[in-house]
């Protein structure tokens, strides 16, 4: 029976995590949507899942999983910004917990899933770590504006003793009329001087590797800081850097970047970006990046408008990636409607492949008392090429979260394993476990749990740990749904059953009755 109970476990777990995808954060989405939930002081939402479609089932077995996912879903608390709370729940019974609290020094995150263990951070324990596994964005535009607005002064300013000030004629599409200038050309001693806080505003919404990079360049004669002004003494308008560059392995580049900002006559905060850092001599690694993005600066109105475009050549396979972003969202009084995409493309010569994914929100909340409930719909889809390989829908429903502040922590000792899947599935107990009872699943691994209350520092840790930590929250989560679901009535639990030969499932069954 270990090769189905395998499969059957990975079947559980792979729907449960896409149950919890919305709460995942595509790139830049909570920043773009203007802290959609930031006004509500306490927020709650119930949430489950239908599929459309899922490359390769069809027919008769994804109605089977829609059927079980008609008794699986995901409760959630947001209390004053401070305190998020998760329960997945099977028949509107919790089979796991989280909850992650903001601390003197950070946040702290428990869960049902990692017995005896609080793990920390500095910042949002969920995130780091969800973050094992993921790869780091090539570039983030919200995450750009939003760094470059905390230091790009720094760098304006230092170049004041170098610079010449004087007027100027420079219009910058969207932005506005630039009628003031500072503008420094650097001596190679004096861009020394100014590196790292050149490569610092560079460097905003980068990935650590690319800054690394910047950090270690020199600059050339010549080199071109500017800062541009709606009038002397006026607003600033845009940041210009300009010049040749020579990278630590020798390799000689040009860079060019604006960021330009302002509010237009609509009223709306208005950016755009340019980076580009190209290369004359093969292998070129041409990295070009241009965005644009508007905002509603309303109070109580949701408008983002933005687009990025990256596109990226890798020197040693010679393929280049482009990875385009839209945000197209809007909402008033605590709705929000529009959509996200994602789209990567990558070509070597000829041959060149798509990957689009869309996430389309049609949500509101709605007030009652100190809690507000989020309701409505968000359709998931993920797509190469032309072909929908996922299509699902998540569902807000319209009343309360189900249970009480407590019952989002609190499991049934018969549904959560203090230490394993063996203890959730008891393997010595039926004739035929007790040939098999030295013989555990496949894959399955015995992971230690702590006697005593420990923290783990989820900043400190080794990557290989976090990924451990993961593993062992799926292997726990994959035996409590397990259990949970070969409970519900017959035509729930038909995927389970079906994915069985007779035998295997009236094993499963016995142990655990057993």
């Amino acid at each position: 029976m270990n090769k189905s109970f395998k499969r059957v476990c990975a079947l559980l777990l792979c729907l449960a995590l896409l149950c919890t995808t919305a709460l995942a954060e595509p790139s830049g989405l909570e920043w773009a949507s203007g802290g959609y939930l930031d006004d509500y002081e306490n927020v709650q939402f119930q949430l489950s899942a239908q599929f459309q479609e899922l490359i390769p089932y069809s027919g008769d077995t994804l109605d089977m999983m829609n059927s079980l996912l008609n008794n699986l879903s995901v409760s959630a608390r947001l209390l004053g910004n401070e305190d998020l709370q998760l329960s997945l729940c099977v028949a509107g019974e919790p089979v796991a917990t989280l909850r992650e609290e903001q601390t003197a020094s950070g946040t702290a995150l428990t869960t049902s899933l990692l017995p005896n263990r609080t793990l920390v951070s500095s910042g949002s324990a969920m995130d780091a770590l969800s973050a094992a596994g993921q790869q780091e964005p090539a570039f983030d535009l919200f995450a750009a504006i939003r760094e470059v607005e905390g230091c790009y002064q720094a760098l304006t300013d230092a170049i004041l003793p170098y610079a010449e000030q004087k007027t100027a004629s420079y219009s910058i599409k969207d932005v506005g009329s630039s009628r003031w200038s500072r503008i420094a050309r650097l001596t190679t001693e004096q861009s020394t001087e100014l590196a790292p806080l050149i490569a610092q505003v560079l460097g905003c919404g980068m990935n650590a590797a690319f800054r690394e990079q910047l950090a270690g360049m020199t600059y050339q004669k010549g080199f071109i800081v500017g800062l541009y002004q709606t009038k002397k003494d006026g607003d600033d308008l845009a940041v210009y850097i300009r010049g040749n560059v020579t990278f630590p392995d020798g390799a000689q580049r040009a860079i060019s970047y604006q960021w330009a900002f302002g509010v237009n006559s609509k009223g709306q905060r208005v950016d755009t970006y340019k980076f580009h850092m190209t290369k004359s001599k093969t292998p070129r690694d041409n990295r070009e990046i241009d965005a644009t993005c508007k905002r509603s600066t309303e109070e109580g109105v949701l408008l983002v408008n933005s687009q990025s475009k990256a596109v990226i050549r890798d020197p040693e396979t010679g393929v280049t990636t482009t990875t385009t972003i839209k945000h197209n969202l809007s909402g008033k009084d605590g709705t929000m409607e529009g959509s996200y995409s994602s789209s990567v493309r990558t070509a070597l010569g000829e041959d060149a492949s798509t990957s689009t994914f869309t996430v389309a929100p049609s949500l509101k909340l709605t007030s009652s008392g100190e809690m507000a409930t989020l309701s409505g719909t968000v359709h998931v889809e993920q797509a190469e090429g032309k072909t929908v390989q996922l299509s699902l829908d998540l569902l807000f429903a319209q009343e309360e979260a189900a249970g009480t502040q407590e019952d989002l922590h609190a499991v049934a000792d018969d549904r959560l394993p203090q230490s394993s899947l063996t203890q959730n599935l008891d393997w010595g107990e039926s004739k035929t476990a007790q040939k098999q009872a030295a013989e555990p699943p496949i894959g399955y691994t015995a992971y230690a749990v702590p006697e005593t209350e420990t923290t783990v520092d989820l900043d400190t840790i080794r990557s290989a740990t976090r990924d451990n930590l993961m593993d062992e929250m799926a292997q726990r989560l994959a035996g409590s749904l397990l259990k949970a679901i070969v409970s519900l009535p017959e035509e729930a639990a038909a995927l389970i059953r079906d994915s069985m030969s007779q035998e295997d499932y009236a094993e499963l069954l016995t142990r655990i009755a057993d």
